[in-house]
Order: structure tokens, then C-alpha cells, then sequence
């Protein structure tokens, strides 16, 4: 399908209708030209930027890029191949990579060498000033400078068009400067789309267009430039490429489709940040009656917590209280020292604090003595040290005004000593060896300066972050808040919480997992067990759950009843109401269920009312519904609160050949052994959680393999952290 005549010599040309409000959008881009889409939040500025990018379909329309069609009915080019990079609002850096080799990635990703593709990135750091950083990791990096190397690596890939999602929303007021004006020299002559709510942003632009729910209008003309765009206004009458009104469509279908490209690990993107709001929309992949990949299934996932789980409150909190707090807190902004460390000059050892000048012609032929004058120990004023005076100094003291060097005890000899075995005052030492200025004394802001960045956002609060912001005097931080309450329903008539079995039940193993490990992920967790196979019970409950004013639910989580089978009370209670069931291409964990329910609401006078929560439902069997959580909905909680996403990864080769199923992923469970080679522990059974308890790694077997050899390397994720 070739474009319409109209968006020939165009860059970027789109005509299409914006889900969930299906409000008909129109706008062309010229090559060079920089056009920004202002809005409120909500207006659908990121679900506009998921569909440029791939990540999302439009309910209608087309999209074409320099002539070649991307979007239309019957066309979607993948995100992969339509050299168009996003830039989100987050743009996580992969945690366990150098900066040099995060933004390697990009042109690793496509086909470059590794040589290659580090020069490349070693020239995109130096154009945004961050090539003295390469060596590090992402959590050495101040937020500003995490930015930066953020934007090296979307050039990296060298985009035909670059698209930016809030681009200074997660930079704080300090870097915002230094950021824009990167930015506005990186876009100009580049084919971009901004979208932001910032009027400040508006200066990065060539023009302006407001996004509302009725559409498009001409947003406020941003701060001159000097690049003028060669396109029309959108106030004229040829601006919309594609001739007719901007007008609100009223009742178009919307379906979402190749939401990721590539495996599990290629983390959050565009699909992270739109938020899915039309009830029951799904994927093409179980519209057309296939299973999901793993992958598709995550995007998923974020897509439907996108809204639920985006800008999570944060909090100021006291030092002294997350010392003594048993909860983890994760710090939402740079924590700044307000005060130098050290404070002062202090010494490093016990010893003779002594003007370098007074031992320049000291050695063991010709000592130099000289009288002690005063002591100091860690705690007193330091006072003034004459020339020709040496003061007795002990660890972590401050320094004598006039003192520029440390000589440790034992390089001396006291001609009276004490019982400490320093000379008295007025007593005198021996030294036989010069001393350089400087030696054995920390410097007043040695370890960081007033002002200067003690600990970047991102990081996790244990003991050594606490005593570094209390010897910065740091007394409260921003932390980032809990994550969302979720309710919790366990689900099968089978099941028995508590008590001696009776015949045919099972322990709810499933209700007690899940709640510790949404815990573990930030999540405030209400649970309950369902043990009745009756659809309109489970509506009922969760309907009081989501009613509850204090719980106040942001999320439901389901395990059980989830498959195509009789009695699957989760299945024939929710999918009327809007939540969708399907099959993903992997073992355990195979059946799954997500949506925007559509419950009634409860005590309200009016039947017809209803309220809508998301829910994720996993399967029942104990390991199913553990292996469903690690690789679909912790990666999203955790990244809310501002916990590390992934588990720690590595690849480690087989202690022992293995089958399994060519058409599914599989994940076993398994160990490292003394060689550091991979050893399964229990079967690829989706029931055995003692297996799962005894394991240390999640072990990834790829789709389309039906063997795997001994000593073959694997991908492992660790669980024992």
C-alpha cells in the first residue's frame, strides 16, 4: 500500500483516529522540522507517540514515513523496522551495563560489531558531555546525567525520526537547564515529535499543536528559534494533509498488536507509559486466535497498569525514621549534601600534625626535633600550629590552622613519651624523613561538596546509603510512596486456608506466596480466598473489595480459574465483564487473563452503576502462578516504586542435557552447582513449589528448541536476592 498523493514529500504524515476517545487526528511532520503536541494529562499525547512508534495500533488511519506507509488497514510495520526511537519519560538504562555499553546497544541492536558500535557510542556520549563517564554503572549517575546518556543512546540508533515522551519529566530543577539546551541542539535539523505539558519545552519546537479529547488545535507559538517550518500552520486549510475537519469519531474499534519486538528482558517502552482505558482491549495476537509470547504478554501487563501505576505519589521522610523502619525506600530525587564531607581537614591516623617546611631536611643522619605544642583529639577545636611547633593529632581530629601534613606515631620517636606514647606538651619528637603537604589529612569535601549529589534517584536506602546522608547532614529525603493497593483473591473450591484438610482439599499455598512477593514488589496487599466455584460470588467480593473506601484498590490480582475448561470461576465471572482470556506461549504458566473489569458497584442505589478496576489473572497451580508473577507484573511494581525492575541475569551453561517443548518458552527452576553450571531442580511440573523453594535461578529455555545439550549456555535469572 503506497500513501496517499497528499503525504508524498513529507516526513512524518498521519491521519488516524486516537483510542480509547477515537478523537480523528491529522498532522504532517517536514524532514528537519521539530513539532510539539502539548495536553493535559490524559489527553493521549503517549498513546499517540506508542502508535508512531509500533508499540500501539490505531483504530483507523494511516501512517507513512517519507513516502514508505507504516500504519493503515491491513499494514503495520513493526517497531524494529521503522527507524523511529522513543525516548520515554523514564528511559531506564540497563542497570547491570557501563554507560559506554548501554548506549552501545543501540547499534549492537542493529546489526553493528562490538567495536563498531562502541565507537559510535563513545561519539554520541561525547556530544552530550558524558564520554568521561563511560566506565560507569547507571546507579553512579546523578538523574541529570542519567538523562544525558539516556539521549546518547536513542541517537545511537540514528533514527529517521526521534520521539520524546516528557522529555525533562524525570530531571530535576538543577539539570532541567543544561537538558533543554542539549536537546535543542540535538533536534535542530532533526525530523522530531515532542510531546509535553511544560510551556518551557515549547522552545525545543519549530510549532506547536494542543491535544485535546475533541483532537488537534494550534498550541501557543514557542519561543523563537530561529527555525522557521516549512510547513503550513495548523490553522490553514491545507494542514491536515488528508483533507477534512478534525472532528471526534464516535464509535471505532481499538486493538493493540506487536507490542514488543524483542524477548522477555527488552524491558518497558512506549507501552509502559500509555495508559489502556477502553474496557476489554486486546492484543492481535489472541484476537487472531493464537497464543501471546512471553513478551507480547508483558507489554500487555504495562500497558493495562500504565494509568494505575504511573506517577506514584512521593513523600519527605526523616533520615532517623527509615534507619529504624523495616520497610524499603527507594529515593525519588538527588539527595544533596548540606554539608561538605569531611567537614573539615581532619586527620587520617594518630600521629603529629607538623608544617611540611619544618621536616624538608629531616632524614636519619640529621633528625630534625621539635617541640610539642599542643594536642588535639577528634572533637576539639583545632586551633593554630606556630612554625616550629608540632601538635600531637589522633584520627579524625581536625587539623591546626597552619598544619598541612600528618606524620603517624610510629614514624616518630618521642624524646619523653606519656602513657599513650605520644610526647607530652612540652615535650619533644624526633622526625628522620620529610613529609609531603598533604599526607594522611582528608580534605574538607574530599568525599563530596556541599551541594553535590550524594545518592541519585533510583537508589535503595540499606545502612551505608544512611550514613552517607547523615555524614552529609542530610536529615530528610523524597522517597518514592508504596506501590498500589491490590487485592488479592485466591481462587478455587479446593482450596482451605487454614485448619486440619479435610478430604479433596488443598492448602491456598497460592494466597500466601503471592501476598509476600507482592509485598516484596512495593504493593499494599488486601487478600482473600474465594473457596466456591460460583461466578457470582467471585463478582460480589470483588465488588465489596473495590467498594471498601479505607482499602481504597488500585489493582486485582487473581490466581485460578483462569483456563478454557468447566468450573473456571475467574474466567466466567470477569470475561463478560470485560477481562480477556488467552493462551501465551510458555510453560508454566500458559493460561492468563487481563482487563479493565467492569464491576457493579456495590451499595449504590442505582443497579446500572458500575466501577472499573484492572485485573491480572494468573493461573492456579502454585509454581504457574509464581513464574506468571516474576515475568509479568513484578518487573511493572516494582519499577513504580522505584525498586530495580529486572532479577539479576547471567548465562551459565548446563550441568545436563534437557528436552523441551519446541512451541513454548519454558522456565525451570534450578541451581548453580560448585563449576557454576546449571543443575534443574524438580521436573518442568507446574505443581512442585517445593522445587521452586529450593531453587535459586529461573532457567530459560528459548521457544522453537527441543533439546538442549549439556554445557550449552542458558539465560538464568537469580531469586535468591
Amino acid at each position: 500500500m503506497t500513501p496517499p498523493e497528499s503525504a508524498r514529500g513529507i516526513g512524518l504524515a498521519v491521519d488516524i483516529a486516537l483510542p480509547p476517545r477515537l478523537a480523528h487526528i491529522a498532522f504532517a511532520v517536514a524532514p528537519g522540522e521539530t513539532l510539539a503536541i502539548t495536553g493535559d494529562n490524559g489527553a493521549g499525547k503517549s498513546t499517540l507517540l506508542a502508535i508512531l512508534a509500533g508499540l500501539l495500533r490505531p483504530a483507523s488511519g494511516t501512517v507513512s514515513l517519507e513516502g514508505r506507509m507504516l500504519a493503515a488497514d491491513g499494514v503495520h510495520v513493526p517497531p524494529h523496522r521503522r527507524g523511529i526511537t522513543l525516548l520515554g519519560q523514564g528511559a531506564p538504562l540497563f542497570p547491570h551495563l557501563s554507560v559506554l555499553d548501554n548506549v552501545a546497544y543501540a547499534p549492537k541492536a542493529a546489526g553493528a560489531g562490538r567495536t563498531a558500535a562502541r565507537e559510535v557510542a563513545r561519539a554520541r556520549l561525547d556530544e552530550v558531555g558524558m564520554l568521561g563517564f563511560a566506565a560507569r554503572r547507571p546507579h553512579e549517575l546523578s538523574g541529570g546525567q542519567v538523562r544525558r546518556v539516556a539521549i546518547a543512546r536513542a541517537l545511537a540508533a540514528d533514527p529517521a525520526v526521534l520521539l520524546l515522551d516528557e522529555p525533562l519529566a524525570a530531571v530535576d530543577r538543577t539539570a532541567a537547564p543544561g537538558i533543554r539546551s542539549l536537546l535543542e541542539s540535538v533536534l535542530t535539523g532533526r525530523l522530531a515529535l515532542l510531546v509535553t505539558h511544560d510551556p518551557d519545552d515549547l522552545v525545543l519546537a519549530d510549532r506547536g499543536l494542543a491535544l485535546d479529547r475533541g483532537g488537534l488545535s494550534p498550541a501557543p507559538s514557542p519561543s523563537s528559534n530561529g527555525r522557521e517550518s516549512s510547513l503550513p500552520r495548523p490553522d490553514d486549510d491545507d494542514s491536515r494533509p488528508f483533507g477534512g475537519p478534525v472532528v471526534a469519531a464516535a464509535s471505532l474499534g481499538t486493538t493493540m498488536g506487536d507490542t514488543m519486538a524483542a524477548g522477555i528482558g527488552a524491558g518497558t517502552g512506549a507501552a509502559g507509559t500509555a495508559a489502556m482505558t477502553t474496557a476489554g482491549a486486546t492484543t492481535d495476537a489472541w484476537e487472531a486466535g493464537r497464543a501471546r509470547t512471553p513478551a507480547e504478554h508483558r507489554a500487555a501487563v504495562e500497558l493495562l497498569l500504565a494509568g494505575a501505576l504511573a506517577a506514584r505519589p512521593t513523600m519527605r521522610v526523616q533520615v532517623e525514621l527509615i534507619a529504624e523502619s523495616d520497610r524499603t525506600y527507594v529515593l525519588a530525587e538527588d539527595a544533596t549534601a548540606a554539608i561538605a564531607i569531611p567537614p573539615f581537614d581532619n586527620s587520617q591516623m594518630d600521629g603529629y600534625a607538623v608544617r611540611s617546611a619544618d621536616l624538608a631536611a629531616a632524614s636519619a643522619d640529621a633528625p630534625i626535633e621539635l617541640p610539642v605544642t599542643g594536642i588535639v583529639a577528634a572533637g576539639d577545636a583545632p586551633g593554630i600550629l606556630e612554625a616550629g611547633g608540632v601538635a600531637a593529632i589522633m584520627t579524625g581530629a581536625a587539623v591546626p590552622v597552619g598544619a598541612d601534613a600528618i606524620v603517624p606515631v610510629e614514624a616518630t620517636r618521642a624524646l619523653d613519651a606519656g602513657p599513650r606514647g605520644f610526647a607530652e606538651v612540652g615535650g619533644g619528637v624526633s622526625f628522620t624523613a620529610p613529609v609531603a603537604s598533604g599526607t594522611f589529612v582528608r580534605r574538607t569535601g574530599s568525599d563530596a561538596e556541599e551541594g553535590a549529589v550524594v545518592l541519585p534517584p533510583g537508589t535503595v536506602l540499606g545502612a551505608a546509603q544512611l550514613g552517607a546522608l547523615s555524614s552529609a547532614g542530610v536529615d530528610a529525603v523524597e522517597v518514592h510512596g508504596r506501590g498500589p493497593t491490590v487485592l488479592l483473591v485466591s481462587t478455587g473450591a479446593e482450596l482451605q486456608p487454614s485448619g486440619p484438610l479435610e478430604p479433596g482439599r488443598i492448602r491456598d499455598s497460592n494466597r500466601i506466596a503471592l501476598t509476600s512477593a507482592l509485598v516484596e514488589a512495593g504493593a499494599d496487599v488486601r487478600a482473600r480466598t474465594l473457596t466456591s466455584d460460583d461466578p457470582d460470588e467471585l463478582v460480589a467480593l470483588l465488588a465489596e473489595g473495590v467498594a471498601d473506601e479505607h482499602a481504597r484498590i488500585e489493582l486485582v490480582v487473581t490466581t485460578g480459574g483462569v483456563s478454557a475448561g468447566a468450573f473456571e470461576v475467574v474466567r466466567e465471572a470477569l470475561e463478560p465483564r470485560g477481562v480477556v482470556f488467552g493462551s501465551v506461549a510458555m510453560q508454566p504458566g500458559g493460561p492468563q487473563g487481563l482487563g479493565l473489569a467492569r464491576l457493579p458497584r456495590a451499595h449504590s442505589d442505582d443497579p446500572a452503576a458500575e466501577v472499573h478496576v484492572p485485573v491480572v489473572a494468573f493461573p492456579g497451580n502454585p509454581v504457574s502462578c509464581l513464574v506468571s508473577f516474576e515475568l509479568f507484573l513484578r518487573p511493572a511494581l516494582r519499577a513504580a516504586v522505584g525498586l530495580p525492575a529486572e532479577r539479576p541475569r547471567a548465562w551459565a551453561p548446563l550441568a545436563e542435557a534437557t528436552a523441551s517443548p519446541t512451541g513454548k518458552h519454558q522456565v525451570r527452576r534450578g541451581r548453580l552447582d560448585e563449576h557454576g553450571r546449571v543443575v534443574f531442580v524438580g521436573d518442568a511440573s507446574s505443581h512442585r513449589i517445593g522445587s521452586y523453594a529450593a531453587s535459586t535461578v529461573l532457567v530459560h529455555l528459548p521457544v522453537g528448541r527441543d533439546a538442549f545439550a549439556a554445557g550449552e549456555p542458558v539465560e538464568i535469572w537469580r531469586i535468591d536476592d
